[in-house]
């Protein structure tokens, strides 16, 4: 969030765990209620059809304008932008009429 220049308020986790007994789970919601950002919690596996019904979900209580990004950064994934702040990337010529960016 600090690196990219994203506010935290335009930012929402999943937050993934195994078990609701999953030592981390509190930990995790107690830093990212600190630094203000929203989540909810994923108890369980993903199968493809579950992480598309849920990713939905995520975008449709977001709200999303037509023009909204929405940028997906599974943990397994590593996003590089040609420049720091992502937001100077996403309003740029490059992407300012694209409506996906691998």
């Amino acid at each position: 969030v600090d690196a990219c220049g994203i506010p935290a308020r335009h930012v929402t986790v999943t937050v993934q765990a195994s078990s609701e007994t999953n030592p981390f789970l509190a930990e995790i919601s107690r830093q990212l209620d600190g630094r203000g950002i929203h989540y909810d919690h994923w108890i369980g596996t993903f199968s493809s059809a579950t992480k598309a019904w849920h990713r939905q979900r995520v975008v449709d209580a977001a709200g999303l304008a037509p023009d909204d990004w929405l940028v997906v950064a599974d943990v397994d994934e590593l996003h590089q932008f040609p420049r720091l702040p992502v937001l100077a990337f996403l309003t740029e010529d490059v992407a300012g009429s694209a409506n996906y960016v691998l």
